[in-house]
């Protein structure tokens, strides 16, 4: 569980004259869910993009097990084992939950996604969908529209298929924003029933939600890490208190 699956060294991202990430380091161990929160401003989404090569670094170096994957981009990543979610739902919304993870699962087996092939050749997809389906709750949801679905349960759904690509590592962006206290209940349950067999990055701004799911978090202020640890441990941390901790936050 020590392993080291993921390391940022001296990452930095400028904007023009702006410095919105500041030598960053981390490292991510293998099988842990890691926390990455910080105010409004801090850098946390930007060094998200930097991670998954939506934006690449003005200096520094990124590695994924043990492969220098700085100048990647997100689809050689991707098929590296790193894939991560967005904070808006992106499921097909006309097709149901089982065709969307069906669609998914076409895209490890190395193949174009074929949306001509026959049903026949669809269906040897189910059995393994169903069991995606029912890692997340949503087996009895399988023939429902995607656009029908509760908003909990469409973010379950894009776990679902973002899991059917196999990764690794898995970046989830702000999983729980925009849902009640029952959908957070949910998908933090199934968010830590993930972790062990894959290794979790997350970036959240519920406290609540960080504390009782991260083994490691690392806190960013105006672009830099301040603080990491776990929760206890950041938590008491004087910069912490004075940059995050005391400020107005969900």
């Amino acid at each position: 569980m020590d392993q080291i699956i993921l390391q940022a060294r001296g990452i930095c991202r400028d904007f023009g004259g702006f410095r919105a990430v500041d030598d960053v380091n981390l490292d991510v161990k293998a099988g842990q869910i890691h926390a990455i929160i910080g105010p409004n401003g801090a850098g946390k989404t930007t060094m998200f993009n930097l991670l998954t090569k939506f934006l690449p670094p003005s200096a520094g170096q990124i590695i994924l097990d043990g492969a220098d994957i700085t100048h990647s981009g997100p689809a050689d990543v991707a098929s590296d084992g790193m894939v991560r979610s967005f904070q808006i739902s992106s499921t097909f919304g006309r097709l149901t939950a089982l065709q969307n993870v069906r669609i998914a699962l076409m895209r490890p087996g190395g193949g174009t996604f074929r949306f001509w092939a026959t049903h026949r050749d669809m269906d040897r997809y189910n059995e393994r969908a169903l069991g995606l389906l029912s890692a997340v709750g949503l087996e009895t949801w399988a023939h429902t529209q995607a656009a029908s679905m509760p908003y909990g349960r469409k973010r379950a759904l894009e776990l679902a298929t973002t899991l059917a690509l196999e990764p690794k590592v898995l970046l989830l962006d702000e999983p729980m924003a925009g849902m009640g206290q029952e959908d957070i209940e949910t998908i933090t349950t199934l968010i830590r029933s993930l972790s062990g067999a894959r290794t979790i990055i997350i970036v959240e701004h519920n406290l609540k939600v960080v504390s009782s799911l991260a083994d490691t978090i690392s806190v960013m202020v105006r672009g830099r890490v301040v603080a990491e640890g776990d929760y206890k441990t950041v938590s008491s941390d004087p910069n912490v208190k004075a940059a995050y901790l005391g400020s107005s936050h969900d």
